[in-house]
C-alpha cells in the first residue's frame, strides 16, 4: 500500500488524538484505504461511550427473607400502644458468666401520648437478679418515665429519681437489662433492619412459641441470633454473640408471656408504671420545677385599666390601687424554669499510653471525652475536629480524651490510633464509662465543666455540623472558671 504525503502528515498530526480516542484495533489499522474520510484527509475518531454503571449486587434470598421477617417485627412494635412481658437475661461463656446480669423481671409499658406511633415509652421493670451467674441476687424496681428514671435502692433504703442520663447503683444497673431498647426505639429494631446479612436457620419452638430463627450479621462484625414469633412477629429471644480469640459465648434475653396492646389503649395506669416506695424508705428526688404564675386578664385596650363589673369612673381609690397592682403583676413575664444540673459520673481509666485519668484528676478543668469505635465511620473526621479544638483550647487547660467502645480487642483501638495518627489520650476499653455517661449514638462527645457537671452531650457527633456546639460548650465550661476566679 502506497502512502501519500498528505496521508503521512495527517498520521503525524492525529497520532496523539488517536492514541486517546481510538480503540486498540483502530490504532493497529490507523489508515484504511477504503475509508471515505481518507479522501478528505480527516479520520473521524470513535465516539466516546461512558461505561455503564455496575448494578448493585442483589441480596441473596436468605437475606431478603430475613430482612422481611425483621421488617414485620418492627411494624408489629410500631403498631403497639402497650406491652407486657417477662424478661429473663443470662450469659454463657467464661468471663461473660461472671460479669453479665442474670435476671428475671416483669416488664410493663405504654406509649405517651397514647394514640401515637412515635410516643415515648413509659416502662417499669420489677424483679430480681445478680451481676454474674453465682452472685447473690438483688431485688430491683426501676421505672423509666418521660424525663426521669426512678428506682429502689434496698441497701440504702431509699428511692432515687434522676432527671439526667447518669444513674448509679447495682439495683439500677441490674434492672436495666430487662428494658429491651431495641424494640422501644422510635424505629423499632432499626439497627437490625440495616444488617448486612441474614442467615435463616429454620423454625424452632422458643418458650412455647413457634419462631423463625435467624443469624443477623451487622456492621462492625457484630452478630446476633433472633427468634421471632411466626404468628405475631414479636421477638421471643435474642442472643448477642461474642466471638474473639480470647472470649466466646453469648448474652441472652428471653421474652416470655409477651402481650401487646393496640395504639390508643392505656393498659397500665401511671401508678402501675411508677416504683412502689417501701415503708420506711427515704426518697431522693429532684426539686419540682417552679410553678409559673397564671397571668391576670389583659386589658381590652392598650393602656386601659381593668375595672370590676358595675364600677364607674368615680370608683373608690383603694379599688383603683388594687386594679393597678393586678395589672402590674400581669405584665411581669413568667419565671423561667431553673436549669437542670447534671453531675458527671465518677470514673477512672488508663490510656493506651499508661496514663491514669479520672474525674477527680481533671476537676478544676474542662473535660472533653469522646466515645467512639474503630468501626464507626464518622469517627476519623470527628477526631480531626477534636484535634483542632485541642490545639485551640489546649493552652487554656482543656483536657481531651477519647475512649473506644464495643471493640473486639484492645488491639483494635491501638491500631485505630496509629492508623489515624491520633495524638489525644486514648482508652482501649471505655464501655462502662460510656454507659455511665449515657452515650447512645456514636461518636458521642461529653463536655464536663470544672465543677464536674455535664455541660452538653453531643449524640452522633459529626465533623462540621457539631463543631459549633462543641466549641460553645467548651466556652461555657471555661466561663465557669472565670466565675470561680
Amino acid at each position: 500500500m502506497r502512502l501519500g504525503k498528505r496521508m503521512c502528515v495527517r498520521m503525524w498530526m492525529c497520532a496523539g488524538v488517536a492514541a486517546v480516542s481510538m480503540s486498540a484495533a483502530a490504532r493497529a489499522q490507523l489508515v484504511d484505504p477504503n475509508d471515505p474520510a481518507e479522501e478528505g484527509g480527516v479520520l473521524a475518531p470513535e465516539p466516546l461511550v461512558k461505561p455503564a454503571e455496575p448494578e448493585p449486587a442483589a441480596e441473596d434470598p436468605q437475606t431478603q427473607a430475613g430482612r422481611a421477617i425483621m421488617r414485620r417485627a418492627s411494624e408489629a412494635m410500631r403498631a403497639a400502644g402497650g406491652i407486657s412481658y417477662t424478661a429473663v437475661s443470662s450469659a454463657e461463656g467464661g468471663l461473660l458468666e461472671n460479669t453479665n446480669p442474670f435476671t428475671r423481671a416483669l416488664v410493663r409499658g405504654r406509649r405517651v401520648p397514647a394514640g401515637t406511633r412515635a410516643g415515648v415509652w413509659l416502662i417499669r421493670a420489677t424483679g430480681s437478679g445478680s451481676q454474674g451467674k453465682n452472685k447473690e441476687p438483688r431485688e430491683f424496681d426501676v421505672s423509666w418515665k418521660q424525663r426521669s428514671v426512678e428506682w429502689v435502692d434496698h441497701e440504702a433504703r431509699k428511692v432515687h429519681e434522676s432527671n439526667v442520663t447518669t444513674r448509679t447503683g447495682p439495683a439500677f444497673q441490674i434492672g436495666t437489662g430487662s428494658k429491651f431498647d431495641d424494640m422501644l426505639q422510635p424505629v423499632p429494631l432499626r439497627d437490625q433492619l440495616n444488617a448486612e446479612r441474614f442467615v435463616i436457620e429454620g423454625r424452632e419452638t422458643i418458650n412455647g412459641v413457634e419462631c423463625d430463627v435467624m443469624l443477623v450479621e451487622m456492621a462492625g462484625n457484630k452478630k446476633q441470633r433472633w427468634a421471632i414469633g411466626v404468628s405475631d412477629s414479636l421477638p421471643r429471644r435474642v442472643d448477642r454473640l461474642i466471638e474473639s480469640s480470647i472470649l466466646n459465648g453469648h448474652m441472652r434475653l428471653d421474652l416470655l408471656d409477651v402481650a401487646v396492646f393496640p395504639i390508643g389503649s392505656e393498659p397500665f395506669s401511671a401508678e402501675q408504671l411508677s416504683v412502689s416506695v417501701p415503708e420506711g424508705y427515704a426518697e431522693d428526688r429532684p426539686p419540682p420545677p417552679p410553678v409559673r404564675p397564671t397571668p391576670a386578664a389583659r386589658p381590652a385596650n392598650e393602656g386601659s385599666v381593668v375595672k370590676q363589673p358595675g364600677t364607674g369612673d368615680g370608683m373608690d381609690p383603694s379599688e383603683e390601687a388594687k386594679i393597678a397592682a393586678a395589672n402590674a403583676e400581669a405584665a411581669v413575664p413568667p419565671t423561667p424554669p431553673a436549669p437542670v444540673v447534671e453531675d458527671a459520673p465518677m470514673f477512672e481509666v488508663t490510656t493506651i499510653g499508661g496514663e491514669t485519668i479520672s474525674l477527680e484528676s481533671v476537676r478544676g478543668k474542662v473535660l472533653v471525652i469522646d466515645f467512639y469505635g474503630s468501626w464507626c465511620v464518622p469517627a476519623p473526621a470527628w477526631h480531626r475536629e477534636l484535634r483542632r479544638a485541642a490545639e485551640e483550647y489546649g493552652e487554656r487547660g482543656v483536657v481531651f480524651l477519647i475512649a473506644a467502645v464495643r471493640e473486639k480487642s484492645d488491639g483494635a483501638a491501638a491500631e485505630y490510633v496509629r492508623e489515624h495518627e491520633i495524638t489525644l489520650p486514648a482508652v482501649a476499653r471505655g464501655d462502662a464509662v460510656a454507659q455511665a455517661f449515657g452515650a447512645q449514638v456514636y461518636p458521642c462527645t461529653v463536655v464536663v465543666d470544672p465543677a464536674g457537671r455535664v455541660v452538653t452531650r453531643i449524640q452522633g457527633a459529626r465533623a462540621g455540623s457539631s463543631g459549633e456546639e462543641l466549641r460553645g460548650a467548651i466556652g461555657e465550661g471555661l466561663g465557669e472558671v472565670v466565675e470561680k476566679e
